[in-house]
């Protein structure tokens, strides 16, 4: 599918909810775009400072969204009455966000990875480092895995914290942006400057380029894989998006 995001700029975030509604993080709009199943547009969220990323808290069946550049603030969010539940305060730029069983796991910019309550009580480093911004996150089973655009490589780390591999390809893979990881241990990256979508092996060690400018890519930002459905959700920054099935 093919998906008109109309008068979005600058999209960066996406997921796929368990319902198969859709959203997205309006940069410069400052706005949550709620899409359904069929990509027609549903409702808007406004924010007070931009959207950079967002996940999908399905205990609670909230989403929470990162501000990025322009604030130091995750917004956590009801989908189903459309409102703002409440907001957690971060003393750095939070940039790409996942969640891991009960918590949120964050990018915070210059500290590293941070683990937070839904509450935004108890917020501790997971993995401590120089962290650039626009980084971002996903966690899958015991592993942390991270985009860095200023070294172009993507990082995983261990249920101890320590780095088990780094990737680095650049003829691939160039500002590497949103991330996720498949049932198997795949991991699926934007690779923003080749307009490509390259997948890594679960060892850290090959990858493959599996979508391109030809399949419609064109300064992608955002990614999601819904292992239930085996769909693969990519924005680009220029108001489109794009839903595939992955087999």
């Amino acid at each position: 599918m093919q998906i008109n995001l109309q008068s979005a700029g600058d999209v960066r975030g996406c997921a796929i909810l368990p319902n198969g509604k859709m959203m997205f993080c309006d940069n410069n709009n400052r706005n949550l775009i709620g899409l359904k199943s069929n990509g027609t547009h549903e409702f808007e969220i406004g924010l007070d400072t931009r959207a950079f990323d967002l996940a999908y808290f399905e205990r609670e069946n909230y989403i929470a969204v990162t501000s990025g550049y322009l604030g130091n603030m995750i917004y956590i969010i009801d989908p189903n009455s459309r409102t703002i539940k409440r907001t957690i305060q971060s003393s750095e730029h939070p940039y790409g966000i996942a969640t891991n069983k009960n918590v949120l796991v964050y990018c915070k910019s210059g500290k590293g990875i941070m683990e937070v309550q839904l509450n935004g009580a108890s917020e501790k480093p997971l993995v401590q480092f120089r962290m650039p911004s626009h980084s971002c996150v996903q966690m899958h089973g015991d592993n942390i895995y991270n985009t860095n655009r200023d070294k172009h490589s993507v990082t995983c780390y261990d249920i101890h914290r320590n780095l088990k591999w780094e990737f680095k390809d650049t003829q691939n893979l160039q500002h590497p942006q949103g991330i996720s990881v498949d049932n198997n241990g795949n991991v699926y990256v934007v690779s923003m400057d080749t307009n490509s979508v390259v997948i890594i092996t679960p060892d850290g060690k090959r990858c493959r380029a599996i979508l391109s400018s030809r399949d419609g890519l064109y300064i992608p930002r955002g990614l999601h894989f819904k292992p239930t459905s085996n769909k693969l959700l990519v924005a680009n920054k220029n108001k489109s998006a794009f839903l595939y099935d992955v087999s």
